[in-house]
């Protein structure tokens, strides 16, 4: 993949999905697992994850929310809390924001995001849904839907996706990076999604549609 195609087509991406909010309500939210200071100002409901996940509930634009089941381990590790804080935590925040136990769906546990998009959906087919939110930080949003965009073509269950990114981001704020392994910025890890290791690879697994299929599903996407 040509790295100046490759940065064009990520920002691209990167700037449609961060105006792509839905005014139709959700049958659900897709809550992505990040490091634990990475979930954004614990003050303010459009730049926080738990906090915008309340808001959307109490208004019901969503009915249920899905949180990656694990217990936070690293990536072929077995040490809770070590990559990210783990759905018992995350779920006793999203209860703190008025979000019921009941609406609270934990998927079977993932330790990658291509891992999240397989079990998340599995979680949607099971209760045949049409529609939900995706949130995420806010620079992993193409590669987050690239990765749906891939399992609904080899699973055959489509869905409405949309993502709902925060609309507040402290872009240069001292944060945990993948795994929970450095100190990075929100800043720094847009380029680190831009690394021969990333979109090439990934794409080339079959973890990821092309760029293409992106654009496509969201020019076609009702």
């Amino acid at each position: 993949m040509d790295d100046l195609k490759l940065r064009s087509d990520y920002g691209k991406a990167a700037l449609m999905l961060s105006a792509d909010w839905s005014k139709n309500s959700m049958d659900a939210l897709f809550l992505h697992a990040v490091s634990r200071d990475a979930t954004g100002d614990k003050q303010d409901p459009e730049s926080d994850f738990f906090l915008l996940a309340g808001a959307l509930f109490k208004t019901e634009r969503i009915k249920v929310i899905v949180i990656n089941g694990s217990k936070g381990e690293r990536y072929g590790k077995n040490i809770p809390g070590e990559s990210w804080e783990g759905a018992i935590s995350w779920q006793k925040k999203l209860e703190s924001v008025g979000i019921p136990a009941s609406a609270i769906i934990h998927s079977k546990g993932a330790y990658n995001t291509k891992e999240e998009n397989i079990n998340f959906l599995a979680v949607a087919q099971k209760n045949n849904w049409k529609t939900a939110a995706v949130l995420t930080v806010n620079y992993h949003f193409p590669r987050v839907f690239m990765g749906y965009i891939q399992t609904m073509k080899e699973t055959g269950y489509w869905m409405l996706l949309y993502a709902f990114s925060l609309r507040g981001v402290n872009w240069f704020a001292p944060m945990t990076g993948s795994q929970g392994i450095s100190k990075t910025s929100a800043y720094d890890l847009i380029e680190d999604e831009l690394a021969p290791s990333r979109f090439p690879v990934y794409t080339k697994k079959g973890d990821l549609c092309s760029f293409e299929e992106l654009f496509d599903y969201l020019r076609t996407r009702k």
